[in-house]
């Protein structure tokens, strides 16, 4: 049974909510953590600090970083089109994001990064989380849980 809320929301019960949507929600309350990529970027350039060429990736951390939390919520607590367009966006940004990273790190490497010889597999884990993401995002019980006209 679905019910309607203050902003045109549409909540439905915790019964109906398909695994998949908890597993995309956790998925992108990890991707939390790229926000704390704020406390390296007042090094980029210095000589112990990261390469210029990674200012842009780490900017888009950041802004990944923080979004993470809104989508997170908003996968949660909204079944409507727009939060799962939202999610779809936000990791075909952070996906996106991560790739570039990847590029980056081939082409100019930052030996001094605190993941060291990790860098290149901790990205990796970063594709997986996305795609995994997006992967769940399209199946139609998913689709099918943020549909606006489908009120059960």
């Amino acid at each position: 049974m679905a019910t309607r809320e203050g902003t045109g929301a549409i909540r439905q019960q915790e019964s109906e909510r398909p695994g998949a949507v908890t597993v995309v929600f956790a998925l992108t309350v990890f991707l939390t953590y790229r926000a704390l990529a704020i406390t390296m970027i007042g090094g980029i350039g210095q000589a112990d600090g990261p390469p210029e060429s990674w200012f842009v990736p780490m900017a888009v951390d950041v802004f990944v970083g923080v979004t993470a939390a809104v989508t997170a919520v908003l996968l949660w607590r909204r079944t409507t089109l727009s939060t799962w367009l939202i999610a779809i966006v936000f990791h075909t940004v952070a996906l996106s994001d991560i790739l570039r990273s990847i590029i980056n790190a081939i082409r100019v490497p930052w030996t001094e990064s605190f993941m060291g010889d990790l860098m290149l597999p901790g990205l990796g884990v970063g594709v997986v989380i996305s795609v995994a993401a997006l992967y769940l995002l399209g199946q139609p019980a998913v689709r099918r849980h943020y549909d606006d006209k489908n009120l059960h």
